[in-house]
């Protein structure tokens, strides 16, 4: 794996890092680096209209006007605890970066996202790696072989029918350090454009740093 230079994000674009430094990967404006919430898509209490006409006078308008301002803090606090929680179990299961999109998905649909996933000890070899996730996702397509900054990598790309009627379009890159894996894997039930248009871009920013070799 090469040690390529700092990505070069496009205008609106964000840099999501792991918690462990060792890997980045750009962020599409309208994504966002987290997961979701139960709190998530819900509009803030400071939305909510001021109680600038509350019988008890203009005490009673700051005092109820606090209340929100502190629920607000609270619930807030309470999504961020929660989104942590949330990446920390990621993160044991191997997903290291996990971004999703902007867009509402509508009830019972997975929100649109894409994940790093460092797999250890895993293949030895680039074509090895390839292979198991071509097995992983059931695709009947070779792998396509790819060039990235920090090296090179295998594509591959799946339609999967859901039991709802619904497809899980999914597109993923395969990158090998040493005995590491890295996978790059977006997934949407939307028009696959959603993933297709941004997972060039995302592949080409991602860096990950090369293992130590003695």
């Amino acid at each position: 794996m090469i040690a390529a230079p700092p990505a070069q994000l496009e205008g609106g674009w964000n840099l999501a890092t792991s918690r462990d430094k060792t890997v980045s990967v750009g962020v599409p404006s309208g994504w966002r680096a987290g997961v979701d919430t139960a709190m998530s898509g819900m509009p803030g209490m400071g939305n909510l209209p001021r109680m600038d006409a509350a019988p008890g006078g203009p005490s009673t308008d700051i005092g109820l006007n606090n209340q929100i301002q502190q629920m607000e803090q609270n619930m807030q606090a309470d999504s961020q605890k929660e989104e942590q929680e949330k990446l920390a179990k990621l993160e044991k299961e191997g997903i290291i970066v996990n971004v999703i999109n902007g867009s509402k998905p509508i009830p019972g649909e997975q929100r649109t996202r894409f994940y790093v996933k460092r797999v250890h000890d895993s293949p030895g070899s680039l074509d090895d790696a390839a292979e198991a996730e071509r097995k992983h996702y059931g695709s009947k397509d070779k792998p396509t072989p790819v060039k990235l900054p920090i090296g090179p990598a295998f594509r591959i790309t799946e339609d999967d029918s859901l039991r709802d009627g619904m497809t899980m379009h999914q597109i993923s890159y395969v990158i090998v350090d040493d005995a590491d894996t890295y996978l790059l894997r977006f997934e949407s039930e939307e028009d696959i454009s959603a993933i297709q248009q941004v997972a060039e871009p995302v592949a080409m920013s991602l860096r990950i740093v090369p293992a130590k070799r003695s």
